[in-house]
């Protein structure tokens, strides 16, 4: 119930932000072009939560990545991002079962990234807050397999590398479960380490 009710105030947060940034948008001031595109790798292993067990549930993850710029001034920006990925994944099917299987997902996910500004732009650290649908192939007893959401939680930086290319390097944290849509629904928490290449362009 206490899981629950986290995932649903992440799911309130993540709309009052979308309709508080829809209204910051028309002050934006473009510094960085306002479309942005990149691919990236992320490994995620299992986290210590009350929501896992001994599973082992490991993913990577193969992201393309899509960026709108809706706000920005002379320190900070703030985007929308959407992120198609295939991921592939290798879990324990039981706590006690000491055999691994493999699986995969696929899905998408959006939301939005806030960076700030430090050496003249060279480098721009920031947070991410994200949700998307994703379909999972086969996972652990605890979690029911097909249609789940992907909540996730990271921060990183993005650092210029040559000419208008630049380096993103992420850490964060991911759950997926299907919001009590089908049973059992214990839910996979992940750590992940992601990194990325980006590359803004006119448009």
């Amino acid at each position: 119930m206490r899981i629950n009710k986290i995932h649903f105030s992440f799911r309130i947060i993540w709309i009052s932000s979308f309709l508080l940034i829809m209204q910051m948008a028309t002050a934006q001031s473009k510094q960085w072009p306002k479309h942005t595109v990149g691919a990236s790798y992320g490994l995620g292993i299992q986290a210590p939560s009350e929501v896992n067990f001994n599973n082992q549930y490991e993913v990577n993850l193969f992201s393309l990545e899509y960026y709108h710029n809706v706000f920005e001034d002379a320190w900070f920006r703030i985007d929308v991002f959407a992120f198609p990925q295939l991921n592939r994944t290798k879990f324990r099917p039981t706590e006690e079962n000491a055999s691994t299987r493999n699986g995969f997902e696929y899905g998408v996910n959006g939301g939005f990234q806030f960076y700030g500004y430090m050496f003249k732009g060279m480098v721009k650290p920031y947070v991410m807050l994200g949700i998307g649908p994703h379909y999972v192939s086969s996972a652990p007893s605890r979690q029911r397999n097909g249609f789940i959401f992907s909540d996730n939680f990271a921060y990183g930086v993005v650092i210029a590398l040559y000419e208008e290319y630049h380096l993103d390097l992420r850490f964060g944290y991911r759950h997926i479960s299907n919001g009590g849509l089908k049973k059992p629904n214990g839910g996979i928490d992940n750590r992940v380490a992601t990194i990325g290449i980006i590359h803004p362009f006119n448009q």
